[in-house]
């Protein structure tokens, strides 16, 4: 008899607790998925509002603006290509062994004068694993004279002190 007992309350407390447990179980998935594209998306906006400014800093002749988008740091990288008029390609290439990115960026930008260009970004494409960040995106920049000149563009990014910094850019222009 008591085993009879057994059996039923013990088959009552399994079906009961799989009902009530299927909807938690959904919940809580459909919970943790949010919660992780809710922080991807914040993680996205956050990188291409830095990519904003430090492509708006450059055109403006900002380099304090500049020198706050990337991470000073001996693996900062920085690789751009593009034809020349003849059609061979010229490379520019500045690395950070020194950790001195501040002066570097400084000397790069000492002459330079905001020079008018707009640009606009899309088709980003990230990989974001945790505190680290690669982008892939086009840009479309446009002189004050009209003339258009695309590029291919890829970003390293790791978040520092809760703050995404640019450790590498590549960068390949060309004219459709």
């Amino acid at each position: 008899m008591y085993d009879a007992l057994l059996h039923n309350f013990l088959t009552f407390c399994f079906h009961f607790t799989m009902k009530n447990l299927l909807p938690l179980v959904i919940f809580t998935m459909t919970f943790c998925l949010l919660t992780s594209l809710s922080a991807q998306s914040a993680d996205e906006a956050a990188i291409k509002a830095l990519i904003e400014k430090e492509t708006a800093s450059y055109h403006n002749a900002d380099v304090a603006g500049m020198i706050a988008c990337w991470a000073n740091v001996p693996q900062t990288f920085l690789l751009v290509g593009a034809a020349d008029a003849e059609g061979k390609l010229q490379s520019y290439v500045s690395t950070n062994e020194k950790s001195d990115l501040p002066q570097q960026l400084t000397e790069m930008m000492k002459e330079a004068k905001p020079d008018g260009v707009t640009f606009q970004n899309s088709d980003y494409v990230f990989r974001i694993n945790g505190s680290s960040a690669f982008v892939r995106y086009e840009q479309t920049e446009t002189d004050p004279k009209g003339t258009k000149i695309y590029a291919h563009e890829t970003r390293y990014l790791e978040k520092i002190n809760g703050q995404w910094k640019i450790i590498y850019v590549g960068a390949v222009f060309y004219n459709k």
